[in-house]
């Protein structure tokens, strides 16, 4: 990500957040996974993960990931917190009127990037073109 040289990439990245992973795959955190054409079944407890960044990267990413949960999940934040971070509750809906919307666009372009490193590595796939990922890539760097 960072393009720095690294021996040793930071183990187990997840490709979406932790606190992601509940609203994705249900209150117990696990899902069934059905393979058809084996005839087996069996449970999957996490999201795709992968050694995919250098430990200054993951850095990075969570401190995105932690600037997103505090605004998408409420009951992990204090009222006066959610107040400083410029969200004010209006019945079931909230007005963002503070929200910093260029660290909303690196945790997004983080997980797109997380996914396509995984994608390259683990899967041995091209999700986007070169100049595409190295546009997002730099994107994020400029958005701090």
């Amino acid at each position: 990500m960072c393009d720095d040289e690294v021996e040793t990439l930071k183990s187990n990245n997840h490709v979406i957040p932790k606190w992601m992973s509940k609203q994705i795959m249900g209150s117990s955190g696990r899902k069934l996974s059905i393979d058809f054409e084996t005839e087996s079944e069996s449970v999957i407890q996490d999201t795709f993960k992968g050694d995919l960044v250098c430990e200054k990267c993951e850095k990075s990413f969570e401190k995105d990931d932690d600037y997103m949960a505090k605004i998408l999940l409420p009951c992990n934040t204090d009222t006066s917190e959610r107040k400083a971070l410029g969200i004010t509750a209006l019945g079931e809906h909230e007005l963002w009127t503070d929200v910093n919307f260029r660290l909303v666009q690196r945790f997004v372009i983080g997980v797109v990037l997380r996914m396509e490193f995984y994608l390259c590595k683990e899967e041995e796939k091209l999700g986007l073109n070169y100049q595409y990922r190295e546009l997002l890539k730099e994107t994020y760097r400029n958005n701090n």
